[in-house]
């Protein structure tokens, strides 16, 4: 899903037959796979890794709504999916279900998944992290101990983020569509909740009363990771809890949280781009933490460069107005900027390790274009030229500081085929122009650039929108 956020951008035909496709997947209860194979024949069952984690679906809402914000091509929603059933003990697939219906009730089913997996517990509302979220070496914060449960109340605050996300998107694809209106008031009353637990839970203060937001904590709040007194003692940042705070909207509602954000960046700075954690997790811990103990320090998503995880921090920088870090950072994170790294046959590798007792500096072990070019691409698209669309409008955000004079995208937005143009004339005012006629941007604050919001209606086939320095 990931990859077709990417893909969509050029290939909408060809990325929606895909999304469609994945849908057909779906199990009854709304529950994505982790992977599933294509059968062969109709007759056949796919095969599927079907570890509960907690976020496949999470990137499906995403996924369809930034479909639905470049295409406007609602019809998609409409397409009719099937779904499948498991067995009982969650292992294998036994048979096709009964039931068809169209990609939004798919939709439905996967958001009642997440909400059935809304920590009431505890009390926190936030979504459990179950056998883990896409950084998958932390599977230790679902565990339990309770008999007769497979998982606990443990908490991913990264996919919590992002489910407070998707009941925005949803309840916006609702409005657009006209269609179970009566979710909307659902869906915020839960966003609503899920915001106070996060405020509540998910930010870690020491005695000296500065803040970090924390990866997650373990079964009935019993321990905490990625916060100021980890299980092994230490207190230890993680990245992607605060790249998410940011990129999801939160540093709005409380904007002192930039600096809390830039401290943590600042503390798992590498040559090769941002880590993960600025402190290795050790086999201490693995109870608690999970597979990442057993990662050699350094590699993988164990105190690394992780492309994955380094790229959506620089999304957060752009975000937070610090767009000339967010280009040097970037630059760090391609192979073409290292002369020893290893190089592959796709883009870029998805980890730089770095670790001075195997004599490791730079090599990839393994590669993951999903989780490096894909959002490479993303990130270059809606923040390096600041092309943003939603469900209305087409929103120019291009970053206050370009590593260029001249640059150009031609690409499709709302059906229509428009060309972006930057030029640094070296005026110190930003201006915007759409074929040829001056339009007024706002000034953003919290990104520091001007934006411009350009709705629906104003676009047309070969729109030309300037922006001028």
């Amino acid at each position: 899903m990931q990859q077709l956020e990417s893909s969509l951008i050029w290939q909408p035909e060809e990325s929606r037959e895909k999304i469609i496709t994945a849908l057909n997947y779906i199990l009854e209860d709304g529950r994505p796979p982790r992977q599933f194979s294509l059968p062969a024949t109709p007759d056949m069952l796919p095969d599927m890794d079907l570890r509960m984690y907690i976020d496949q679906g999470v990137w499906i809402i995403s996924t369809v709504y930034t479909y639905l914000a470049y295409t406007d091509d609602y019809s998609i929603l409409d397409e009719e999916c099937s779904y499948y059933v498991a067995s009982d003990d969650n292992s294998y697939i036994v048979r096709k279900s009964d039931i068809r219906d169209t990609v939004l009730d798919h939709m439905l089913r996967i958001m009642d998944f997440l909400i059935r997996n809304l920590d009431t517990e505890m009390g926190t509302n936030c979504l459990r992290a179950l056998y883990g979220d896409w950084n998958d070496a932390i599977d230790g914060l679902g565990r339990t101990t309770d008999k007769g449960r497979d998982f606990g109340s443990g908490v991913s605050v990264m996919a919590s983020l992002q489910l407070m996300q998707n009941f925005r998107e949803m309840s916006d694809i609702l409005r657009h569509t006209g269609t179970h209106t009566e979710k909307i008031a659902e869906y915020d009353e839960l966003s609503n909740k899920l915001v106070a637990g996060l405020e509540k839970y998910a930010i870690d203060t020491n005695e000296a009363g500065e803040r970090r937001v924390i990866h997650g904590w373990g079964d009935k709040i019993s321990y905490k990771l990625g916060s100021w007194n980890d299980p092994d003692g230490t207190a230890r940042l993680s990245t992607t809890s605060h790249s998410f705070w940011v990129l999801t909207g939160m540093t709005e509602r409380d904007p002192s949280m930039k600096d809390v954000v830039m401290k943590a960046f600042d503390a798992v700075v590498s040559d090769y781009g941002l880590k993960t954690f600025d402190k290795a997790f050790p086999m201490s811990i693995r109870d608690k933490a999970g597979r990442i103990c057993t990662i050699t320090p350094g590699t993988y998503e164990n105190a690394a460069a992780y492309v994955h995880a380094s790229m959506f921090a620089i999304m957060a920088l752009f975000t937070l107005g610090e767009s000339r870090r967010a280009w040097d950072e970037t630059e760090k994170s391609v192979v073409i900027s290292h002369e020893n790294c290893t190089k592959t046959a796709f883009a870029m590798p998805n980890s730089y390790c770095r670790t001075e007792e195997y004599d490791i500096d730079g090599d990839s072990m393994g590669d993951w274009y999903t989780g490096s070019g894909t959002v490479l691409i993303k990130e270059l698209v809606k923040f390096g030229f600041g092309i943003c669309p939603d469900l209305d409008a087409l929103t120019l955000q291009t970053p206050a500081v370009m590593p260029c004079t001249n640059a150009e995208i031609s690409l499709t937005v709302k059906g229509h085929p428009i060309c972006v143009k930057y030029t640094d004339t070296g005026a110190g005012k930003r201006r915007f122009v759409i074929d040829g006629k001056e339009a007024l941007g706002e000034f953003s604050p919290l990104m520091n650039t001007q934006k411009l919001r350009i709705p629906t209606d104003l676009l047309s086939d070969g729109t030309v929108i300037e922006v001028i320095d």
